[in-house]
This record gives C-alpha cells, structure tokens and sequence, in this order.
C-alpha cells in the first residue's frame, strides 16, 4: 500500500517558512511541494478553477472552512499555536 505525507514536521528553523504577501498561486505550490503525494492525488480530481482542498481555522470548539482562495494572510489567519509557543505552529487543510 503507498503511503501518503498527511502530516508534516520541520526538520529545521526554515523548513516550512510561508510568508503573509504571498498570494493563491504560492500557497498551493507551498502545499504541492510540502505533501506532493496527497496533492498529486486531488490534481486527478480537481482543476485550478476549484481546488478540492479548504484552508481550515480550527478554535477549541469550531472549525471554519475558508471557501475563498487563501492567500499568505489566511495563513498567517489560520496558524494555530494553541499552547505551543511562538516558533510552533499548526496548519490545517481540509479534503
């Protein structure tokens, strides 16, 4: 059975960097080069116009599915650091 990269963990302080200017077109191309497989996967099912993934603002008792195109700014938005600290964060993306 292949397996698919579902969750990603910085190897190193610039591993996975994203920044807030960044506009629709960086995100996804971040998102393809950090979980190749999994998107490769939905590239057989969707198309450019309507991506099949959703960035997700997750609070300790909702989650939030932005149907816009996210930008660096619904990253930034989105990031979860919870009780991590400042360097720690998680992302989540919806299938």
């Amino acid at each position: 059975m292949e397996s698919y990269v579902l969750i990603k963990v910085a190897s190193g302080p610039t591993d996975l960097v994203f920044y807030r200017c960044w506009e629709y077109k960086q995100v996804d191309t971040w998102l393809h080069t950090s979980f190749p497989k999994v998107f490769e996967y939905l590239d057989t099912y969707g198309d450019i116009e309507k991506p099949l993934w959703w960035l997700l603002k997750a609070t300790c008792k909702t989650v939030v599915a932005f149907r816009s195109r996210p930008t660096g700014i619904h990253l930034v938005e989105c990031k979860e650091t919870g009780n991590h600290n400042w360097t720690e964060t998680d992302l989540y993306i919806g299938l």
